[in-house]
């Protein structure tokens, strides 16, 4: 019942607590669910674990053994991550203690971060902040590896060690030069390649890709654009391996090509979409705006086009595809898809 996250299996442990912790652990070190993307069992597992109060000793010593930086082997740390996460918002003792080796050493330190910052004083930020300054001694290495992190953490993080500052001066938003502004006459005057480059922040993305769906620029010129070689930077050494640094705008041509997708009925935007899910499926490809979108634009469409399509997928074992099939059951279904 665990295994399922059923509530009846919940109030068994409670009711059996000794059997109830044998049976999570069991389920914590051997995750029952078949893609970790699409199914939540982390709130449950976490809320139970606080419960029978599982010790942060043992979620740590496990930890040590089974969670590294290697992405194989740190797939089997999510649900035990979860525990340690609930464990520190219910201010358990130890908890601070696993979070810090987990942002010094585990496999997802960015997610140990954020929840630091989300959970407002659990662990001291200069303890927070030595940890990550072991973990990168280098100054490009902790640069590549904020680049994805909300600016407001670093910046949190530089008020107890200026090495963190992680943008050098001529590189501060008050030094830039501003991003390119549109009045709407120029917008609508802009060329094609001109709208798909006005990707500075979210707002130009969005009004782009609305003059794109305005002038209703067929699929067909714009479909090569979902497949473009992203904008890479250089390579940098982060925990031990070779990454490239981000580079390129904010929300890049194919995603903006892609927004401009969604709400248009017309087959091409089906074909273009299925492309993108399938051609960039799993993590390993990134592309999560340019899924999302196309993922939209799917749902978006006639149910009669796309509930085949969902039917097929819904079971998958790939998470982009059986996310998509079961966004468009959520908008489409029909008496026939209700098991």
């Amino acid at each position: 019942m665990l295994q399922r996250g059923t509530g009846r299996g919940y109030r068994e442990a409670l009711r059996r607590p000794e059997e109830g912790r044998t049976a999570l652990w069991e389920c914590i070190t051997r995750d029952p669910r078949w893609d970790h993307q699409i199914e939540e069992r982390g709130d449950y597992y976490g809320r139970l674990a606080v419960e029978l109060e599982i010790p942060p000793t043992e979620v740590l010593a496990w930890l040590q053994e089974h969670d590294d930086v290697d992405e194989t082997s740190g797939g089997k740390g999510w649900l035990m991550r979860d525990i340690a996460e609930w464990q520190l918002k219910a201010a358990v003792p130890g908890a601070g203690t696993t979070f810090l080796w987990i942002i010094e050493f585990g496999y997802r330190w960015e997610d140990a971060l954020c929840s630091v910052d989300d959970i407002e004083s659990a662990v001291p930020w200069r303890r927070v902040a030595a940890a990550l300054r072991r973990r990168f001694p280098g100054r490009e290495a902790l640069r590549a590896a904020f680049d994805g992190t909300p600016p407001h953490v670093a910046a949190r993080l530089a008020q107890f060690d200026p090495w963190f500052d992680v943008q050098p001066a001529e590189e501060r938003a008050e030094d830039r030069p501003a991003p390119v502004r549109y009045s709407s006459q120029e917008l609508q005057a802009a060329s094609l390649e001109q709208l798909l480059d006005y990707g500075d922040d979210f707002k130009s993305a969005k009004l782009a890709a609305g003059e794109i769906r305005r002038r209703n620029i067929p699929i067909a010129d714009l479909a090569p654009v979902l497949f473009r070689p992203r904008p890479r930077g250089p390579f940098v050494e982060v925990d031990g391996r070779r990454v490239r640094t981000r580079s390129g705008k904010t929300n890049p041509p194919s995603v903006i090509a892609m927004r401009s997708m969604v709400g248009r009925n017309d087959p091409a935007v089906f074909d273009a979409a299925v492309k993108v899910i399938t051609r960039y499926r799993g993590m390993r490809h990134g592309r999560f705006q340019l899924k999302r979108f196309a993922r939209e634009a799917l749902v978006a469409l006639p149910a009669g086009q796309v509930l085949p399509l969902a039917r097929a997928w819904r079971d998958s074992r790939t998470s982009d595809m059986a996310l998509t099939g079961i966004e468009i059951l959520r908008r489409h279904a029909t008496a026939e898809d209700v098991p």
